[in-house]
């Protein structure tokens, strides 16, 4: 069953009073022979806009009535219908799948980043290098945010339009009042220190550390402790995956370590929902004062309308960068959602325009701000509401040193196999060179012997 049928009733046209024809030819701004875009949106045109979730859906229409005004003011007659999909994040990506199969795909899709390589690598997107060459606002996004949203050929497939740093949030009131240092730690030692010294005083683990299959979020979890080993987990110039490393098994051994030494709550990782007793109870109380988190928290996690509201977020609780070994702490740059074009869209021009658009100054601002994401992109420090929020000001602006590990095909295989190393480690059963074999072991079954190395 095609998307219209499934979803009858839940598209929402928010499209302005239909607009007097101006020019009676309709281009589809579709690339010229010499690699060239028409960018003539002329005619009468309608674009469909597909979106999961309430919070962004209820941004979009607000601002989709913007865009057709201004669209109106350039003569471009553009009405865009707003599709709500409003399911879990499996749900959706099986119905879009189903969707891009059938050439049935909306023009403008907005999800996460990791679906883009492999929507991308089966040909169900829009190459949209061409449009972005032409607009003036592309300069100004930041290489690390770029780099997430390329393919091996540099082509881009999609445009971020939100990003986040990832970093060590910490309780500064709790640990203030232990008579603990705040000062940033330098090595993963270091930390342990500090981690340890707060058990010594309150009896209790300190640490948040997502892991294990129940928390499946490697990217949150030991990805971040991996990328400052200088290790790789996928080789672009090989276009395979590295099994065999000496990060995996630092990041494995690290682990083991902070579950040895009762630093992190291995039962509540082993157990459903972990987030719930710890990041939602644990660390608003201050009893699990320290949390590897992401920008988000800001707002989804801790905000006044958070799952978890943090009375006096931004006062009692600081960030600090992941550690490393050689004494450079770095922050994670992560890339949230992307609007995607549809390879099979018959206004192409106008759908990009669409993404740009809505990836511009106040429409970027009131987003970002409702979402609590950094700007992928420089310049948006004066925008309200985004300008309200330095706690997002300030983690955009790690990006112009953060670190970042591109989402690849098949990521959710790989992330797979190292959620299952992880685990071995929590529940006893491995030791941090048995949990890398096994890790080796099952992405060789998952992704095939062609797809690894090392």
């Amino acid at each position: 069953m095609d998307r219209q049928r499934r979803l009858r009733g839940k598209i929402l046209t928010v499209g302005a009073t239909v607009l007097a024809v101006l020019l009676a030819a309709c281009s589809s701004g579709s690339p010229g022979p010499s690699g060239s875009v028409n960018n003539s949106t002329s005619g009468n045109i309608t674009l469909t806009l597909l979106e999961s979730q309430q919070i962004r859906a209820q941004i979009l229409q607000k601002l989709i009535p913007q865009f057709e005004t201004a669209m109106a003011a350039k003569g471009q007659h553009i009405t865009v219908k707003l599709v709500k999909d409003i399911v879990p994040g499996n749900n959706y990506q099986t119905l879009l799948t189903e969707d891009y199969n059938a050439g049935t795909a909306p023009d403008v899709a907005d999800y996460g980043i990791t679906w883009l390589p492999d929507f991308a690598a089966a040909g169900y997107l829009l190459n949209l290098t061409p449009y972005l060459k032409q607009w003036s606002g592309w300069s100004s996004f930041y290489p690390s945010v770029v780099s997430q949203s390329q393919s091996p050929d540099g082509a881009i497939y999609g445009l971020v339009h939100e990003a986040s740093t990832q970093q060590i949030f910490y309780r500064a009131d709790v640990l203030d009042k232990l008579g603990i240092s705040t000062q940033q730690p330098t090595s993963w030692n270091s930390l342990i220190s500090v981690l340890k010294q707060i058990k010594a005083k309150t009896g209790q683990s300190p640490l948040i550390l997502p892991a294990g299959t129940a928390w499946a979020a490697p990217e949150q979890g030991l990805y971040n402790v991996l990328l400052g080993t200088g290790s790789q987990l996928y080789d672009q110039k090989t276009g395979r995956w590295e099994v065999h490393s000496p990060g995996i098994t630092y990041a494995y051994n690290l682990l083991a370590t902070l579950k040895n030494d009762g630093l992190i709550p291995t039962q509540d990782l082993l157990n459903p929902n972990p987030w719930q007793p710890t990041k939602y109870v644990a660390f608003p109380k201050g009893t699990m004062p320290v949390s590897f988190e992401g920008t988000w928290g800001w707002q989804y996690d801790w905000g006044a309308q958070g799952t978890a509201p943090i009375s006096g977020l931004t006062s009692k609780v600081k960030t600090w960068d992941f550690p490393s070994e050689t004494g450079s702490p770095y922050a994670d740059a992560i890339d949230g959602y992307v609007w995607a074009v549809s390879k099979t869209t018959k206004s192409p021009a106008a759908a990009a325009e669409l993404a740009e658009w809505l990836t511009t100054g106040k429409a970027l601002a009131e987003q970002l701000a409702a979402v609590g994401a950094a700007s992928p992109r420089s310049g948006m420090d004066n925008v309200a509401p985004y300008s309200q929020y330095p706690e997002l000001i300030q983690a955009e602006h790690e990006f112009s040193s953060a670190k970042a590990m591109n989402p690849e095909s098949n990521q959710d295989k790989i992330d797979q196999a190292f959620e299952m190393g992880e685990e071995g480690i929590l529940n006893g059963r491995d030791t941090p060179a048995q949990a890398a074999a096994l890790f080796a072991q099952q992405a060789t079954v998952l992704l095939g012997s062609g797809s690894v190395e090392g």
